[in-house]
């Protein structure tokens, strides 16, 4: 287990620790964040984002334990109007792509997964591409099953 209780993967012979991101963690997390949804700002701006987002939306950041960050996971954990039930939201879920396979991922939705029964939901959602069928896999071999059609529509003026 990482800190906070979060569980650890591995990553060759040692664990990979995944905790709760602090704002030491921001040049590391902005990193992998443009790795993962492309340039989203610099890390001053990712740390504003981070403050802002305190209450709302945590980042989990999985650590080798030779100092890399190798992954990061979002989770955001909200009541609802109509619904008795808080409602967890995995936002984000991203490896490096040299990582993979060796648990990281797992890990971190697990870890998602108890912080998000840590504060009171009973359930996990999560979104992916229709044409991602390499995450809907890997997110059915973690107990996860499709339950709705999702629909979008851009907000113009």
């Amino acid at each position: 287990m990482g800190r906070d209780g979060a569980p650890a993967a591995r990553e060759g012979d040692a664990a990979v620790v995944i905790r709760v991101a602090t704002p030491d963690d921001v040049p590391a997390l902005a990193e992998l964040i443009a790795e993962f949804n492309g340039p989203q700002g610099d890390a001053e701006e990712t740390a504003a984002r981070l403050g802002a987002c305190e209450g709302l939306e945590v980042a989990l950041i999985a650590w080798t334990p030779s100092g890399a960050a190798v992954g990061f996971a979002c989770l955001r954990v909200t009541p609802a109007v109509g619904s008795r039930e808080l409602h967890a939201l995995l936002t984000e879920l991203y490896v490096r792509a040299a990582c993979r396979r060796r648990g990281i991922a797992g890990a971190l939705v697990r870890a998602a997964e108890a912080l998000g029964m840590r504060q009171g939901a009973d359930a996990l959602y999560l979104f992916t591409g229709r044409q991602n069928v390499g995450a809907q896999a890997f997110y059915e071999r973690q107990g996860y099953e499709s339950r709705s059609i999702v629909y979008q529509k851009p907000l113009t003026p």
